[in-house]
């Protein structure tokens, strides 16, 4: 506990203490969009300290975080980086995850009840440093998941089932998210930030239009509601 905040370990072993040897990092966490209390954490998970081959670490909460359960690794003993998670509007979550060490492409995992389980991994083309988000608006593109990674975009309408060929021309890498208006927002850079807005990405018959705009300084949390 420190001040207001306690902090509550995950990967422990059944009696909820440390693992020895245990190693774990770049962690990535989502709330499901109807029910706060249940929150999903993904990471990459290695075999120990001296391990280099990492694996899709997850586990799930549903009393926002204080507790955790279904502590393990999806796919085992596939080699597995860029742990992702993200909500969709239905109360779904979707893990994406880079498969290596060799040909680096990315599959989707999907789970309908909270993070309890999993679909077989869904592939999704992708390659390293890839990010996804999710349309959770009311607009006609709801329910969509987006991808992008190395200058590269690819879409899914049918909730990671299958993806669009990819589109050139985004930025290299970064996060992203869906604006209120539906439009897919990716952020990238340094010193400065160069950001890439996409529009008519719900369309299925043409491709997304990419608006290019450069800004300096830091990047905000701006693009969640009208300004």
């Amino acid at each position: 506990v420190r001040g207001l905040f306690e902090s509550v370990q995950v990967n422990t072993d059944a009696n909820g203490d440390n693992i020895v040897g245990d190693a774990a990092n770049e962690p990535s966490l989502a709330p499901h969009h109807l029910n706060p209390a249940n929150i999903v954490v993904v990471w990459r998970q290695f075999d120990s300290v001296d391990s280099d081959f990492r694996q899709a670490g997850q586990a799930f909460s549903r009393d926002r975080g204080r507790t955790w359960s279904g502590t393990r690794v999806l796919d085992p003993g596939v080699f597995r980086s860029d742990p992702v998670v993200r909500a969709g509007p239905g109360g779904e979550f979707y893990y994406s995850s880079l498969r290596g060490p060799g040909a680096l492409e990315t599959f989707i995992f999907r789970s309908e009840d909270g993070g309890d389980t999993w679909t077989a991994p869904l592939y999704s083309f992708g390659g390293d440093k890839q990010w996804i988000s999710v349309d959770t608006t009311e607009g006609p593109g709801r329910g969509m998941v987006y991808q992008h990674w190395g200058g590269r975009f690819t879409r899914s309408f049918d909730r990671g089932e299958t993806w669009d060929t990819p589109y050139s021309g985004s930025v290299m890498w970064g996060q992203e998210t869906v604006r209120y208006d539906g439009s897919v927002c990716i952020a990238s850079g340094s010193s400065g930030v160069r950001v890439n807005r996409l529009i008519n990405t719900h369309d299925p018959d043409n491709p997304p239009t990419i608006e290019s705009s450069t800004a300096t300084g830091v990047l905000t949390a701006g693009f969640g509601g009208p300004p």
